[in-house]
Formats: structure tokens, sequence, C-alpha cells
């Protein structure tokens, strides 16, 4: 019986070190290959075979690449293509303010509007390639749309970019404000003008935020809200926001952050709660708001302002007081919007550049708080206060002299108050705003009072 010799040569034989096998022939197109057992105790070591390099797994050129490297430029072409295709038949911009891209489509006339590219439009744009360009593109399109091929607008920025220069002589603001007839209209043209100065200074700077807030009050069917609307150029009307607010609402920040002006209409915030919400966001500068169609949060600039109505006559609850604050009482509103409002903004961008103050001074928080007064609701505490006691001089013999603290535990005495710490403070508040003198005795604030109950 003849035995294998492992050192024997062996031609046409394609070695493979598997363990325990017998060998067994393979078919093979060019010639037949083995499996053979590896003898026990003898190594048994595959012949050197050398395999040409994959050029193709190694990037280097070979004959083969050849049809590979030309789809490079095919690629490159088809993006070049889709560009053209869109060139022609579409303008395209990107919304920094509402991350929304939005397009036009040419040869349609004059006039023709942008919107938004939503999935519909989308689709429709590449059924319309596939069908005229014969490609699917629907990756492709989708980065070129993602990249620097759509330029960057934001449309508050470009408004006053395109405005003209204020001559600087005539005052366009005063001509848009007596549009409005007012019960007090030296007050009311000297803060609007602060409040319209301040809505452009808000929406253009970082920095700036416009804390007061426009009130309209008059009767039913007189314009305020049309006033309001008036007030936003056609340019800039998808940036006033109407939707009823709610001070405590998710997506305020977002509002805050993509609108210039929001309509209050029928103003109307009762509890504490919600106008300490409502003061907070009168009053930030920046807000943490996702933008459409991202899941991240970003601090952005607040660039909103308020401006609201109301026909009640008593609608004011905040006992802090009331300076973020400015009501006007309407008598008459034109119905024609004011012919020169552009230049009303010119005027106002003008005076935001050389820094005019609109915001309050001390004296302007007093002034307002004085015109406010005639506004201000009468709440539960306050009738309970005015019904139980009445403010003494040092000279009456029936006076007393009480704490904040006292006085609160009288009026819980003879009405449904109930005492607590924050009773007390609002008390506190009330006391001052109702004329209540407040002293020291003892080294404490005390209060001379009449005890009526």
């Amino acid at each position: 019986m003849n035995s294998t010799n492992p050192e024997a040569k062996l031609e046409n034989v394609q070695f493979a070190a598997v363990e325990n096998e017998m060998a067994v022939p393979t078919n093979s197109n060019e010639s037949q290959s083995y499996q053979l057992k590896k003898p026990e105790g003898i190594h048994v070591s595959p012949p050197n075979i050398i395999v040409p390099p994959d050029y193709n797994r190694l990037g280097l050129p070979d004959d083969d690449r050849k049809t590979q490297g030309a789809a490079r430029p095919v690629e490159q072409d088809n993006t070049n293509r889709i560009k053209a295709f869109l060139n022609q038949n579409w303008l395209f911009r990107y919304n920094t303010l509402s991350n929304i891209i939005e397009v036009q489509e040419k040869n349609i006339g004059i006039g023709g509007s942008w919107k938004s590219l939503d999935e519909m439009r989308l689709n429709s744009m590449k059924l319309r390639m596939a069908h005229e360009m014969g490609l699917e593109v629907d990756k492709k399109l989708r980065i070129i749309l993602r990249s620097d091929f759509v330029k960057q607008f934001n449309a508050i920025e470009d408004y006053f970019n395109s405005l003209p220069v204020w001559d600087r002589n005539t005052d366009y603001i005063a001509g848009l404000a007596n549009t409005v007839t007012t019960t007090n209209q030296p007050a009311f043209l000297k803060y609007f003008r602060k409040w319209f100065v301040g809505l452009v200074a808000c929406c253009l700077n970082p920095n700036a935020s416009n804390h007061l807030v426009f009130l309209l009050k008059g009767a039913q069917g007189i314009g305020k809200t049309k006033f309001l609307r008036n007030l936003m150029p056609p340019e800039l009307k998808n940036y006033c926001n109407e939707a009823p607010f709610n001070p405590g609402s998710k997506g305020n920040e977002r509002l805050l952050a993509e609108n210039m002006l929001i309509i209050l209409d029928e103003f109307d915030i009762k509890s504490d709660k919600q106008m300490d919400l409502f003061k907070f966001l009168v009053t930030c500068e920046t807000v943490n708001a996702k933008r459409a169609y991202s899941n991240q949060l970003e601090q952005r600039p607040r660039i909103a302002s308020f401006a609201g109505t109301t026909n009640r006559s008593s609608f004011l609850n905040d006992e802090t007081g009331t300076r973020r604050f400015f009501v006007a009482e309407a008598i008459d509103i034109s119905p024609v919007p004011y012919e020169h409002l552009s230049l009303a903004f010119a005027q106002a961008y003008a005076l935001v550049q050389d820094g005019e103050q609109y915001y309050l001074s001390g004296t302007d928080i007093e002034e307002l708080n004085a015109l406010n007064s005639e506004h201000i609701a009468v709440n539960v505490e306050e009738e309970c206060l005015l019904k139980c006691v009445a403010p003494a001089n040092v000279n009456m013999q029936d006076r007393r002299v009480l704490s904040a603290t006292e006085i609160t535990e009288y009026l819980c005495k003879h009405t449904p108050l109930k005492f607590s710490n924050a009773m007390v403070q609002k008390i506190g508040v009330l006391l001052k705003r109702n004329g209540f003198a407040q002293r020291k005795s003892n080294g404490r604030p005390v209060y001379d009072v009449i005890c009526l109950m």
C-alpha cells in the first residue's frame, strides 16, 4: 500500500488544511480541487500561493476600476442636472425664524407667492422630476435642499433693510397713533411711541425686550382688533399671532421666538399664577424653544411684543402694580389703514439705531400706575379690606395701630378669607395701593386704621 509522502510535490492541488477530513474532490470550472485530511503527526502546510490584490478594496487603480470610477462623474452630473432643473423651475429660501424651507414656482406670472415646502409639495416635485428627467431623486433632492444651495433669509430683517431712510423730520409714528382718538391723547401719543419703538427694537436686537403691553380698550365693533392687525405690513403678516394665548401653555416659547407681534384679543388674565407667568414672558429676553421639525431645545432670542384689546371696565388684577400695561381708551378708530406705515417703521428703525429710550423711567412708571388705576379689577380680598378697615390719622381717638398680619387676622375673623402668609403679603400690597400709610412703631411696620366691623 502506498503511503502519503508529506514531502511529495503535489501539482494542481489546492490545499485547505481541514482537520479530520478525507480528501474530497470538488468541482471547479478551471480545475479540480481537493480537501486533504491532515495526516496524524504530520504538519501539512499549503503551498505559497500568490493572490492578486483586490484593487477595488484597496482603493488602488486597475483596469477593472474604470467602469466603477466612471460612476462618479455620472453621479456628479446627475447632481448638477437636479440643481439646474430646480433653478429652472423654482426659487427656494430657508426661513431662519421658522426653520422651514419655502418655495416659489417660476413661470407662473408676476405675484407668485412663497409657500412652505411641505411633504405634498415635495412629493409633487419628485414626481415631476422623475417624469421629466427620468431620475429617482428622493435622497439626493433632500440633501440638496438641506445644503447651501438654498439661501437663508430672515423676513423681519429683510423688511427693515428694504425700508426707505427716514427724513428725520416727519413724525410718522404720531400720524399712525392719531388714527385712534382716545380719552387722553397726549398720554397715548407718548406711550404708543415707546411701545412701537420697543416693538422694533425687540425683534431686531437679541439683547432687547419690550416690557410694555399695549392694551386698547373700547366699545365692541369700534375696530380695535383691526387696528392691531393693521400694525403689521403685508410682508410681515405671517409673524403676527392671533391664536388664543394662555400664559401657562406649552409652546409659548416658540411663539415668542418666531412672531413679531402677539395679539391678545379680549385680554383677560384673572389668576395670580397666570399673571406671574405672563409677566415673566413679557420681560424675558431669551426662551428655550424647539424649531419646527426639530426635537432639540435651543436658546433663542425672544422677538415678540404684546398688544391686546378689551371692552371691560376693570380688568387689571396685578396687585404688584400695572407698570407693564399701557391702557388706551379709544373713542374712535379710523377704518382706513395708515398709508405711511412703512415710513413709521422706518422712523422707529432709525430711532432704535439712535438709541432712543423706549423703556420706562421711574416717572413713567408712576404715571402709568396712576393712568391705569381706573382699569384695576377689584378682587375679593380688596373688597373685604375696604369693607372692614379704613385709613386713620394719629388724631383719631378710635384708631388702631395694626401690622399687616394683624389686619389680615382681623379680616379673616369677619370675612370668608383664610389666613396664610400669602394672604398677608397680598393684604400688604392692597393696603399700600388703597392709600393706607405705613409707619414704624417699636421697630415694626404698622398702619393706622379704623376698624369698621
